[in-house]
């Protein structure tokens, strides 16, 4: 019977050691994923912008840049 009591407390406190490792694992991700820093201010970077230069200067009826500059940088 003392045997029994004794396996069971093992069990219970592996269980109590895994769910520590699980509880610290997750707040180690957690932390890794912070998004902004405070006293930072975010770069606006106008993408929109961005993608319609890239367009008019490869895909316009009048491009910039011909085919074979297209081909050559991507």
């Amino acid at each position: 019977m003392e045997e029994e009591s004794e396996e069971s407390e093992e069990e219970l406190q592996d269980a109590a050691a895994a769910c520590s490792v699980q509880e610290l694992s997750n707040t180690m991700v957690q932390q890794r994923h912070r998004g902004s820093v405070p006293g930072r201010v975010p770069v606006l970077r106008n993408t929109m912008q961005g993608h319609t230069r890239i367009f008019s200067d490869y895909f316009a009826p009048n491009p910039v840049y011909n085919d074979d500059h297209f081909r050559r940088r991507f």
